[in-house]
């Protein structure tokens, strides 16, 4: 498989956005408030069980 620069130009643009959805204020405001209230158990379940759905879904499409 031949990557073309079109790839790696769309590879850096996602990890642009990971990093920035990671500095984001919605994020950091999110975790202050799993830690202030005592929720990281809470905020683990969800997370797993969103995780499960998208690998899930991942699996179940089909590709062309």
């Amino acid at each position: 498989m031949e990557y073309t620069s079109d790839d790696s130009t769309d590879r850096l643009e996602k990890k642009k956005i990971v990093r920035n959805f990671r500095e984001s204020p919605e994020v950091e405001k999110f975790y202050r408030f799993v830690m202030e209230n005592d929720l990281r158990h809470e905020a683990y379940l969800i997370f797993e069980r969103v995780l499960s759905l998208k690998k899930k879904k991942k699996k179940n499409k089909v590709y062309h």
